[in-house]
């Protein structure tokens, strides 16, 4: 996509009209994806997104799939979690970005539902913000700060810096932005951040262990949250036409996505009516692993049988 919309829009158009496509997986950026949605949808092409969608401010239509569920999910489970282990006070920090907008409004909705208060917010960063320190040097005293930025490693790092781990924790509501080769990185700037995730190469299940030791193979790295999230669009895709047998009739197919049940790495996967997928949401800390920072499982949620409610903007 190259960060275009008008490119994007031309290539979307090329694939249906001209290469006569089945199944659509992507884009990545999520205003592409609200763009196009209704052409995959005029024109009958399913469409499996490759990030977690925000049900309250797409157009959604029976054409689209997103398997990695929705925003609300990390987000709010974050904002629970961190209620959970004793935090009454927060203070939050987001990407000027719909996600950033969604992340953020999630994580507020479960804190203050536990019973939490949200007393701070440091403002919007830019995608691509690589100095935090006009944010950092006013950000307000609470008892944990929650941010989800674009890229994340650099604000962990100023967080560090900026002596504010002394006065508040750091929880990253979505840990996807900090993958372990940036925790590495990051040395002991990381440890102790907790925060939400739909996977890691330690998920104990034979369909994860095959995963990763064939993605080792290839890559010669342990794969990351986005490599799994497009192992599993691609094994839907395929898993949708097995069960039409090669029927590739637009109706039939669809169907056919809607009903997927499969095994995925990260467990037994099924789509919720809406079409959005049922997914566990893990919380994972930075420790050091053999002598190396990495994310430690420390809790599951349970996969929901439909999505969660949705949360309120909280964009002002």
């Amino acid at each position: 996509t190259a960060s275009d919309l008008n490119l994007t829009n031309s290539l979307a158009h090329k694939l249906v009209e001209r290469d006569k496509i089945n199944i659509m997986i992507g884009p990545l950026n999520h205003d592409f994806m609200i763009a196009l949605e209704p052409y995959f949808a005029e024109n009958k092409i399913p469409e499996i997104y490759i990030s977690q969608a925000a049900p309250e401010i797409e157009a959604k239509n029976e054409w689209f799939f997103a398997p990695p569920g929705v925003v609300a999910q990390c987000g709010y489970y974050t904002g629970q979690y961190a209620y959970e282990l004793g935090y009454k006070t927060a203070t939050v920090l987001g990407a000027d970005f719909i996600t950033g907008y969604q992340w953020i409004g999630a994580f507020t909705q479960g804190f203050e539902e536990k019973g939490g208060k949200v007393t701070g917010h440091a403002g919007w960063a830019p995608i691509g913000t690589v100095d935090y320190g006009p944010y950092l040097s006013s950000i307000k005293d609470a008892d944990v700060c929650a941010a989800w930025t674009v890229p994340s490693k650099f604000f962990v790092k100023q967080y560090h810096e900026f002596g504010l781990w002394k006065k508040m924790p750091l929880m990253l509501i979505y840990t996807n932005e900090v993958p372990e080769a940036d925790l590495v990185e990051l040395g002991d700037a990381g440890i102790g951040m907790v925060g939400a995730s739909l996977y890691t190469p330690r998920i104990d299940t034979q369909e994860n262990q095959k995963f990763v030791s064939n993605f080792r193979k290839k890559h010669k790295k342990d794969p990351c949250e986005w490599h799994l999230i497009g192992y599993d669009a691609a094994s839907v895709a395929v898993a949708a036409l097995e069960a039409t047998g090669g029927d590739t009739t637009p109706e039939k197919l669809r169907e056919a996505i809607q009903n997927v049940k499969i095994n995925l790495p990260t467990g037994p996967f099924s789509f919720s009516p809406s079409g959005y997928g049922i997914r566990s949401v893990l919380m994972l800390k930075a420790v050091k692993m053999e002598g190396k920072p990495a994310w430690q499982i420390i809790r599951k949620y349970p996969a929901e049988p439909e999505v969660l409610p949705i949360p309120p903007s909280s964009k002002k």
